[in-house]
């Protein structure tokens, strides 16, 4: 839709109405000041004039770190909400973040505020309907507080993909021949009856193997040894099969992508610093597999033995299928998001080991947690022998997950948090050395009898009691074949332990929360002087985008899309420019779509099938490779600068980011993100926020040209000799100056804020008293 720019006179009214929530914010929330001691006075009207000290971040924002508990009675196993306000919720406000806490499983995030601002509200909903409203001050950088009241994990996918043997190949073998692999180079295998011997020298450099055709090598000799880079790729489409014993050392690594077929008699990974990564659905080992490097599994491994590993160094890390007809033994660390199915018996014995299952582990015989620490989170461990934890061992049961077994033995105690957990034993259920069960957990047995222990053994919560007595429910899904319970009264349709009443995304498995910044109905802006590497007249209008960002999340408050919504209010400048922005912190292979851009065709931006910029080293979101496809103009030099009687309207554009992975709240980062203008449709010129990286498709020739001052080498990023950015973002709606009009003087403490390194008037650009020259903004 278009949206026309409102008058000056709606935009005074709207601003005096801001004054008028400000102050009673002032008055009855203590939340917002402006620190006056010892002000800085200053005269300046020119912004080339500021004298600005090195390590100003022009910030108007300021990162907190949020820390909510609540003490739930654990009567529905459900999640509680949790969400921050800058204001009153009362007021109608909107949440400026939400997300999920229960017992022992606290909403922690960060979150932007205003720089000015020195408390929120917090408001808890349970399931069951309550809600509790306090207003916290800020300790330092922290909101934390507690509720005295009465995760599901997703499965991980790789959508990464495998090279193949048109490209990247320094040698191409098309017949049967023996091969000498050396100087690291790829040697790209495309015959279908390759029989011949594959010899690696890593004295000589190593290299990489790609197998695309069909092998059935007779000899694979020095795979790795004297610590050589040695590499074995099966691509999509190829088969290899190895009837011998493959040894890796050194850094060699095996991988097997989507569609290979792979059988190997016996591999050993012999050292810490080797890898097998499979993504094959198809991948065979004969023998037992003991390896002491890192395995990685996305596809579906099948060991026709037992999986016992070495070294404490290694890991197995599965988001696929295993399936072992023998035992598994893990003497170093697990990471599990998928199957693994073990014929006989399971066991975790490295004292200093981190486990973690957040989907499922089905154990023929008997599981064993003997030292270590195993996290369940939203996972569920099937034994249909006994289930045992020892006296060192350490088990923490998080948001439904479920541990079953014919016996249950604890020797030592353990914990559960979150929403409500289950431990189910059709046979025996014990409890040695008086060792505890406490929190988010309930234990129901085929007798409701102790074989050893009490009942007073249950704490904090948690309960022991009859199979037909169950409370909790958990629904049967692809992560626990089994469930229990009925559905309970209070309704989570999606089944995430979200209950419908706070769930924004009721019917919604894999979402939970919005998290607006600002608002989900006010505005923050982003401000640009596009003449970069060379000063501009710092009217900052050249290009004002107000954005109103959200970062959705799910029930275990990890991201699952980011939803910005942008609109164009000022374009004060002759270029046509881009505009995009760059997430700094996730990889390019976690993106599964990117929509709502607005790219002409045949443009000098180039988006992949997923909608991301191809050619990046991080994913890069183009929003417009121009800024007139989302702007009409209806007269005038330039584009709601001037009062001249032409208002432009613009076109909003919502850019949805859906990761393939949920990502934690860290690695997805805060708005504004790292936003940044493409200077004239030249690609390589990128105008950025101070500070901020620019993308690997910048031209780094012009840093240091021009009034610019970038230097990587000490992390100087887009700011002049003196300081200055050709970049603010401005934590609320900007009213902007008109045109050729130094910010400075139109923002009349803005001065004095950048003197001062932002201790003074960091609410510079709202409209009170003595704080703007209304006739020089637009």
């Amino acid at each position: 839709m278009f949206i026309v720019k409102p008058s000056t006179k709606s935009f005074i009214m709207k601003s005096n109405q801001i004054t008028l929530v400000a102050l009673s914010m002032m008055l009855l929330l203590a939340s917002c000041r402006k620190d006056q001691s010892d002000p800085v006075t200053t005269t300046v009207t020119n912004s080339k004039d500021l004298k600005v000290a090195d390590g100003f971040n022009w910030a108007t924002t300021k990162t907190i770190e949020v820390n909510i508990n609540v003490e739930s009675d654990l009567a529905s196993g459900l999640l509680s909400k949790v969400m921050v306000f800058k204001a009153d919720p009362t007021s109608g406000t909107t949440p400026t973040a939400s997300g999920s806490a229960g017992f022992g499983f606290p909403y922690a995030t960060d979150i932007i505020v205003p720089a000015a601002l020195e408390g929120m509200w917090i408001e808890m909903h349970s399931s069951g309907g309550a809600v509790e409203v306090v207003y916290q001050a800020f300790s330092g950088n922290n909101l934390s507080y507690t509720f005295q009241t009465s995760v599901k994990a997703d499965e991980l996918k790789s959508v990464v993909t495998g090279p193949d043997c048109t490209s990247g190949c320094d040698v191409t073998v098309s017949t049967n021949q023996d091969i000498t692999v050396k100087q690291g180079k790829t040697y790209c295998l495309t015959t279908t009856n390759f029989t011949k011997k594959i010899n690696f020298e890593p004295w000589n450099g190593g290299g990489t193997v790609r197998i695309c055709g069909v092998a059935t090598p007779s000899q694979i000799n020095n795979f790795g040894g004297y610590g050589g880079n040695c590499n074995l790729v099966i691509s999509d489409g190829g088969k290899l099969t190895f009837n011998d014993d493959l040894a890796l050392g050194g850094v060699s690594s095996i991988t097997a992508w989507h569609t290979s077929e792979v059988y190997i008699e016996e591999l050993k990974l012999n050292q810490e610093s080797t890898s097998f990564t499979n993504y094959s659905s198809n991948f065979t080992i004969h023998k037992a597999f003991s390896p002491s490097g890192v395995v990685t599994n996305y596809g579906t491994l099948t060991l026709d033995n037992k999986y016992e590993s070495n070294s404490p160094n290694g890991k197995l890390i599965n988001s696929g299928t295993i399936t072992t007809v023998g035992y598994l033994q893990i003497n170093n660390a697990l990471t599990n998001s998928g199957t693994i199915n073990v014929g006989t018996d399971f066991d975790l014995n490295n004292s200093a080991g981190n486990y973690s299952n957040t989907c499922k582990i089905i154990v023929g015989n008997n599981a064993s947690l003997n030292s270590g620490a195993l996290t369940m989170n939203g996972g569920y461990l099937k034994a249909e022998g006994k289930f045992q934890v020892n006296g060192v061992a350490v088990l923490n049961l998080q948001n439904q997950s479920m541990v079953s077994a014919n016996n249950v033995v604890l020797n030592n105690s353990i914990s559960g948090a979150g929403s409500l957990n289950s431990i189910v034993s059709t046979g025996n259920a014990t409890i040695n050395s008086g060792k505890t069960v406490s929190g988010a957990i309930e234990w129901v047995d085929d007798n409701g009898v102790l074989t050893n222990g009490t009942v007073a053994l249950f704490i904090n919560g948690a309960s022991f009691k009859l199979i037909s007595e169950a409370t909790n429910f958990i629904p049967v899904s692809d992560c626990n074949p089994e469930g229990i319970g009925s559905t309970p009264v209070i309704t989570d349709t999606d089944g995430d332990g979200v209950a419908d009443i706070n769930d924004d995304y009721p019917e919604d498995a894999t979402r939970a929360y919005n998290n607006y910044y600002p608002s989900a109905t006010t505005w923050s802006s982003m401000a640009f002087e596009d003449l970069w590497p060379a000063y501009g007249d710092y009217d900052m209008n050249d290009l004002v985008v107000n954005i109103r960002f959200n970062r959705v999340t799910n029930a275990q408050n990890k991201v699952v899309d980011v939803i910005n919504l942008y609109d164009v209010k000022a374009v004060g400048g002759a270029l046509r420019n881009g505009f995009g922005f760059q997430l700094d912190n996730v990889d390019v292979g976690v993106i599964e779509s990117v929509t709502g851009y607005s790219v002409n065709p045949g443009s000098y931006i180039t988006l992949g099938t997923n909608g991301l910029e191809t050619g990046t080293t991080k994913p890069v979101i183009i929003l417009w490779d121009d800024a007139e496809n989302v702007i009409t103009r209806v007269g005038g030099e330039y584009f709601n600068t001037e009062h001249n009687g032409y208002v432009g309207t613009s076109e909003p554009v919502t850019i949805n980011v859906h990761f393939s992975t949920p990502q934690t709240t860290a690695m997805v980062g805060l708005p504004p993100f790292n936003h940044f203008l493409i200077k004239g449709k030249v690609r390589g010129t990128e105008i950025h926020q101070p500070g901020m990286v620019p993308t690997s498709k910048a031209n780094t020739e012009l840093f240091g040209t021009g009034d610019d001052d970038t230097n990587p080498t000490n992390g100087k990023y887009y700011k002049s000799v003196t300081n200055l950015p050709w970049s603010i973002f401005v934590a609320e709606e900007f009213d902007y100056p008109l045109e050729e009009v130094d910010i400075v003087n139109a923002h009349l403490k803005f001065a004095a804020w950048a003197e001062s390194n932002g201790a003074q008037y960091s609410d510079w650009y709202m409209d009170k008293a003595g704080y703007r020259n209304t006739e020089k903004i637009y």
